[in-house]
């Protein structure tokens, strides 16, 4: 009887049909997951044209005696990307793994517009 099912779910798992229903699940993971990973890389890049920009300024132009607006905010951003770090490394991993996977569904026959 094991083998039987098995036959059975080998022959449904090689219909196209199959394959066209696992890419529009991966796709739908793939945009919910979108909607996490977004802002996380909006906020690190951010955070981290803030800092490259307030380092070069300082680096450059002026010498740090006091506490100025641009330590300050030299600082903040500094945080903000130690903070993020983890979380951006996380995002990047299942945006990458979310992506291979789709790509391998679709070169298994499916194309990847699907109506």
């Amino acid at each position: 009887m094991d083998r039987i099912v098995e036959g059975v779910a080998l022959q449904i798992k090689n219909l196209p049909q199959w394959h066209r229903q696992n890419l529009v699940a991966l796709e739908r993971v793939y945009q919910d997951i979108a909607r996490f990973t977004g802002p996380v890389f909006y906020i690190s890049s951010i955070a981290a044209g803030v800092y490259i920009s307030c380092f070069a300024y300082l680096f450059m132009f002026s010498v740090p005696e006091d506490l100025s607006p641009m330590m300050v905010l030299l600082a903040w951003s500094a945080v903000v990307l130690v903070l993020v770090f983890p979380v951006f490394v996380l995002a990047v991993t299942i945006d990458m793994y979310l992506s291979r996977r789709i790509g391998k569904a679709s070169r298994a026959g499916v194309s990847p517009e699907i109506v």
